[in-house]
């Protein structure tokens, strides 16, 4: 526009008349530094957000129906795009109400707010629109898929987007699984997205849908596969208590890669991974911590710890040695 530098702004929002071409209300990049956002004839505040959404990066808010059970192996169960009601990265047909607790950490905006459970115990979660400096989210673990389970409790805070929630929405826990959509192009990353459980499937799909979709007290959410379980406990405006219960984890065995380094004095470092594995054969990502070390005669070279279960070895001298490392978990 005639007087405004467009290039000094980061983000750039555009609306043009009407047009079926379009086929959408608009559209956003994914990321960008200046991103572009577009609406098509409108100004939609629910559009809006949701371009503005994907400009940060953000994924779509879908929900997983798996039906007659709350969660199950994904063949199983039906994905639905856009298919979260309560974030503006699904759909808001009912309102425009916050981006959900996944969605919000990966973009800056719960900064040392989200709590990992990684052991059996009771915890309490804070309204995630109050201005309260509390946990707002738990993530669980969820082993069989790499993936992470985000736990949020909803209020209709006053003067928030979520003043508006409906009234099922506010009752308990909200669980999404919690996973990252690879985006290609210049300047490739992943896109954090969310799928929505239903913690009671068997609630027609009208009027109800994913609507009644949080935990009530006195219920339990239970993933037979990993061996999860929530009860909530009770709920009121400050935050949920939930009582939750971890599998028992034996770790067995710890893998090191690569398992044997064949080198020369002047060739270059060769990086290492180790990873802690428990009694069903599934990698034990949390509450790990890890110690590196070698043993050598004539001084073969140095070993460097550089990120927990990372560490790097650099040649020096002619021989034989032998590096080691000790997992400890929960120690």
């Amino acid at each position: 526009a005639a007087g405004v530098a467009v290039d000094s702004f980061p983000r750039r929002i555009y609306i043009h008349a009407f047009t079926s071409a379009c086929g959408v209300g608009g559209s956003g990049s994914s990321g960008g530094n200046p991103s572009d956002a577009t609406l098509n004839g409108t100004i939609s505040l629910s559009t809006l957000v949701h371009e503005l959404g994907h400009n940060l990066t953000l994924g779509h808010a879908n929900s997983l129906d798996c039906k007659p059970n709350v969660i199950g192996a994904y063949q199983n169960c039906l994905k639905i795009s856009y298919g979260d009601p309560f974030t503006p990265m699904g759909h808001s047909a009912n309102g425009v109400f916050h981006h959900n607790s996944f969605q919000k950490s990966q973009i800056g905006w719960l900064s040392g707010q989200v709590r990992e459970v990684t052991q059996d115990g009771t915890y309490t979660i804070n309204p995630l629109a109050a201005s309260t400096q509390g946990t707002k989210a738990l993530k669980i673990r969820k082993n069989d898929t790499n993936e992470y389970y985000f736990l949020e409790y909803r209020q209709p805070v006053a003067g928030t987007f979520d003043a508006l929630l409906p009234p099922d929405a506010v009752n308990g826990s909200l669980i999404r699984v919690a996973y990252y959509l690879p985006i290609s192009g210049d300047n490739p990353f992943d896109s954090p997205e969310t799928l929505l459980l239903d913690t009671h499937p068997d609630t027609p799909d009208a009027p109800y849908g994913f609507f009644d979709a949080a935990l009530r007290d006195g219920e339990t959410f239970f993933d037979s596969s990993n061996q999860i379980s929530v009860t909530q406990i009770s709920h009121n405006t400050d935050g949920v208590t939930l009582s939750i219960d971890l599998p028992d984890i034996i770790p067995t065995r710890v893998i090191v890669l690569p398992a044997e380094i064949r080198t020369y004095t002047d060739s270059r470092s060769t990086g290492l991974s180790a990873l802690l594995y428990d009694q069903n054969d599934q990698p034990i990502w949390s509450a790990v911590s890890y110690d590196w070390g070698i043993s050598s005669t004539n001084s073969i070279g140095t070993l460097t710890q550089i990120n927990g279960n990372i560490a790097t070895f650099v040649p020096q001298n002619k021989g034989r040695g032998q590096v080691w490392v000790t997992a400890r978990y929960n120690d």
